[in-house]
């Protein structure tokens, strides 16, 4: 915008009337003098309009209002059922074939129940996790509803690519798996509308390691927000460095009491004490209350500079945090509490960049079971599918030795 403004006379129409303010001050210091003396360069004018009438600019600072379309609720039919009946995936049908006329030269492979399973490595396939290694084989015809609940629905939480393949392939298997979830979640329209591209750092910065769960915790306020329809304001957002567990929590007003109560009650008494906390400056965190709870806990509280909200880890998730919130407002800014819990189910179970695994893996030392009837009968299936492949693996293993 600089080649356009230089050396011509503009206004600035805004609804921040800080702005005539601070072209009035006499003497200004410090930062305000900074800003000041750069603003000089430009020849230009303030003008005032009320944020009412100030249309043009603030639509295009709100979050879009997206009015969902009327559609006809169509009877949702499990894909374990439809995958039984499913004839038009040539790649599925001649595989059960060849199964079926000579199971054993395809170890990797086994049917149950008229259902195709295959044996998929995963990195965690040890003690309890190893039945999990059976994936249950997607024809065609149903991927796409497979793609739909694993990044579209709230427990999904409209996702990245990387945590859409993990939560995908945690069940599910077909070939070429990985770049058909790739395109589905680059050609989505809710993840185009908000989501912006990712820059890598300037540079590396020091920061505090975290060695076990819950031994480095962050925490910040979003908001204020819209206010919702139940009244909350602001959202308190907390993360364990280590696993990447996420906690959060409306709230409808931001004071260090309500704070207090939460951390204690959501974490303290949850995971234990932690050693360190990360916190910026606001006023809740510096509080006489939050530094007494802290204190007599025992743990360190560890501050962010001024204007460095980049120092404190879970910055980047409030940003991962809000993103997730506008993809579900459904057309009304005062709904964008109704999804929380689900929201954060679904960062928990996807998994995380940083460590590979999800959070609620690394947390718990379990996957959680997703809240669909479609993964509890995968579950029960698969159980079924270990102890059958069980026994027949010891088959062989006899059969080769003799």
């Amino acid at each position: 915008m600089r080649s356009y403004l230089e050396e011509y006379q503009f206004t600035v129409v805004t609804d921040h009337q800080s702005l005539k303010w601070l072209l009035k001050m006499e003497n200004p210091t410090g930062r305000v003098g900074r800003w000041s003396i750069f603003l000089q360069q430009y020849d230009f004018t303030v003008l005032y309009r009320k944020g009412i009438d100030n249309l043009v600019a603030d639509t295009l600072s709100r979050c879009p209002n997206i009015q969902k379309a009327d559609e006809e609720d169509e009877e949702e039919e499990g894909i374990i059922m439809t995958v039984d009946t499913d004839t038009s995936c040539k790649w599925y049908q001649e595989t059960m074939k060849r199964v079926r006329e000579n199971p054993e030269r395809f170890p990797d492979l086994s049917i149950r129940n008229n259902r195709l399973y295959r044996h998929v490595y995963h990195q965690h396939d040890f003690l309890s996790r190893q039945g999990e290694a059976w994936k249950l084989c997607v024809p065609t015809s149903q991927r796409k509803r497979v793609l739909q609940e694993n990044h579209d629905s709230p427990t999904a939480g409209h996702l990245g690519i990387a945590k859409t393949i993990g939560r995908i392939a945690q069940y599910y298997y077909w070939p070429a798996m990985h770049r058909d979830i790739k395109n589905y979640v680059r050609s989505c329209g809710k993840c185009q509308d908000f989501k912006v591209p990712q820059r890598r750092p300037a540079g590396t910065m020091s920061t505090t390691y975290a060695s076990q769960p819950w031994e480095v915790v962050s925490i910040d306020i979003v908001g204020s927000m819209t206010r919702s329809s139940q009244g909350h304001s602001y959202l308190l957002v907390i993360q364990d460095k280590f696993t990447k567990w996420l906690e959060i929590q409306p709230l409808r007003k931001a004071v260090a009491e309500t704070i207090v109560k939460i951390f204690k009650d959501r974490i303290i008494l949850r995971f234990g004490c932690p050693k360190v906390l990360i916190s910026d400056n606001g006023s809740q965190f510096t509080s006489t209350q939050f530094t007494e709870l802290l204190r007599d806990y025992g743990i360190q509280h560890q501050r962010t500079p001024p204007y460095s909200p980049q120092c404190n880890p879970v910055e980047r998730t409030n940003r991962v945090v809000k993103t997730m919130i506008g993809e579900f407002i459904e057309g009304s800014q005062r709904s964008w509490d109704r999804y929380l819990p689900e929201l954060m189910f679904a960062y928990n179970t996807a998994k995380h960049e940083a460590t590979q695994s999800a959070p609620a893996f690394l947390n718990y030392g379990r996957e959680l079971m997703q809240p669909k009837s479609l993964i509890s009968e995968t579950e029960r299936e698969r159980g079924r599918v270990q102890q059958s492949m069980t026994i027949r693996d010891s088959g062989n293993s006899k059969r080769f030795a003799n």
